[in-house]
Parts: structure tokens; sequence; C-alpha cells
């Protein structure tokens, strides 16, 4: 990539424009900005095996490398987009605005485009994923066998209709393979319920959260089902309106809750799905549950 020579502030910004998507790389900051129109597009942003380097990919065609990436900022506007962050390790925030349409916002261990390893995708600061609350709005998180996803500062997923954080550790302790969030981990829902047709519009698989969790579900019929998954702090879940399921009992999986487990109903018939294989260290406080199975 050309280099450009020391001045203002607008000097130092390298920009690449395509038709749909554009990015643009400041320096200084070391913030990598991309921005979508109306269109429908697929956004890949792979690791290289370098700290702090990326490759860009728009409808799956190569678009640029960048080096000295600290931050990442990307918002797409409108169409139903697809973004996927793969494999990086950046050691600042990540801010995604996923605007109107179904948009799909995937985030793993897997490089689909580039030359670039399948390792673990570290971000150091913090993840901010706004999706647009419209029906079909999906949020996947995948680790492997052998690669973790960690986000080391808090974490907010808003306005997605289904959310899949799925590591592959296989227990409550911290492992290899896991989705592990270093600081608070916040998931608010839109209106509209399940979206890959799994039955489950809140699915977590050994997930470590280091901080406070607060889930705040649909206005549909929500299930949510956890296994292997270690919670530090407090756990508050509010299930809204609809019938729905906090199901703890999947197969057999135990979870740790170190923090109090805050289980709130509002409207509909709540149940909740225990299991003698989980540890409750602070306790449960359910408000407004009708089962307990």
């Amino acid at each position: 990539m050309k280099r450009r020579r020391r001045g203002s502030i607008l000097e130092q910004l390298e920009d690449r424009t395509l038709p749909s998507v554009s990015t643009l790389f400041n320096p200084g900051s070391g913030t990598l900005t991309l921005k979508g129109n109306k269109a429908a597009d697929s956004v890949s942003i792979e690791g290289t095996g370098i700290f702090g380097s990326v490759n860009v990919y728009v409808n799956g065609a190569f678009v640029n490398a960048f080096a000295g990436v600290q931050n990442l900022s990307v918002k797409m506007k409108g169409g139903s987009d697809v973004l996927n962050l793969s494999s990086f390790a950046i050691p600042g925030n990540v801010s995604i605005n996923m605007g109107s349409g179904a948009d799909i916002l995937d985030v793993d261990t897997v490089t689909d485009l580039g030359a670039g390893p399948d390792v673990s995708l570290s971000i150091g600061g913090t993840l901010t994923a706004k999706l647009g609350s419209n029906p079909g709005d999906l949020i996947l998180m995948d680790g492997s066998g052998t690669a973790s996803v960690v986000i080391t500062g808090n974490t907010k997923l808003i306005g997605a209709a289904d959310v899949d954080l799925d590591g592959e550790g296989g227990s409550s302790n911290s492992e290899v393979g896991d989705i592990s969030f270093g600081g608070d981990l916040k998931i608010d829902f839109s209106p509209w319920g399940d979206v890959n047709g799994d039955s489950i519009n809140l699915d977590i698989d050994d997930v470590n959260v280091a901080g406070a969790t607060t889930i705040l579900c649909s206005l549909a019929d929500d299930v949510i089902e956890i296994g292997d998954s270690h919670f530090s702090g407090t756990t508050k879940v509010l299930l809204s309106a609809g019938n729905n399921l906090f199901d703890v009992d999947v197969g057999g999986d135990a979870n740790y809750f170190g923090g109090l487990l805050t289980l709130s109903g509002v409207f509909g018939i709540d149940t909740y799905d225990e299991s003698a294989a989980n540890t409750l260290a602070g306790g449960i406080n359910p408000i407004n549950i009708e089962f307990t199975i």
C-alpha cells in the first residue's frame, strides 16, 4: 500500500472507494472505517497472522490490506448485508452498525477468502454491534477446536432477532475454543424472534463472561439455551412478552453462575428448566416464573 508523506490529518487518511463500500484508514489513530450504502453487500475482514493486520474483501473480491489497525468501525446502512470478522487481533475497539435490512454478523476463527491462518480472533477493547431491529437480523459467533473468540472489554449486542454464541471448549471451564468476554455482556433483542430455524433465539454454548451479564428478550416466544458456560458476575434475564423458556438443562452440560441469577417474567407463561449439574454460587431469584421443571 502506497504511503503518503506526513502532513495534516486529512493527508494521512488513505481512502479506497468502491461502488458499494468504502474503506478509510487513519494511520494516526489506527482506525479502519468501512461504510456501505443501500445495497446488499457481503464484507469480510480477515486476519493475516500478524497483529493489527487485516485483509478486506467486498462481495468476494479483495479490496485492500491494512497494517497497524487498532480500531475498527463498520457502518453498513441499508440492504441485507453480511459482515464476517475472522481470525484477526487488534488492541482497540470494534463498533458495528449494520443498518436496516435482514443482516448477518458472523464472528469466527476461519478465514474463508484469504490465505491467513485459522487462529483466534482477539479484540483488546470493547465490541458494540448494533443491528437494525429488523426480522432476519442474526448474530453468530463461533470458536473452533483450536481457536477462540476473545473480547477483552465490554460487549453490547443490540437489535438482533437471533443470537448464537457457539464455542467449542466442552465444559464450563475456560478452554481453547471458547467464546470469552473479559468485561460485561449485554444482549438486547429486537421484537422478532428466531431467524435460523433452530427454534432457539439465544443459544449460548461454551461461553465465559468475566463481568455482569444482561439479557433483554424479544416480544416473541423466546427460547434461551445455555450449556457449558461460565458467568463470573451477576446474570439478569428479562423474559418480556410471550411464552418463554429459559433452559439451562441442555444435554447434561453444566453451567457456573458465580453471581446472583435473576430471572424475570413479565407477560405470558414462562418456564425455567433447571439442572442439578449447574452451580448457582450466588443463588437464584425467579420473578413471575410460572413453571420450574
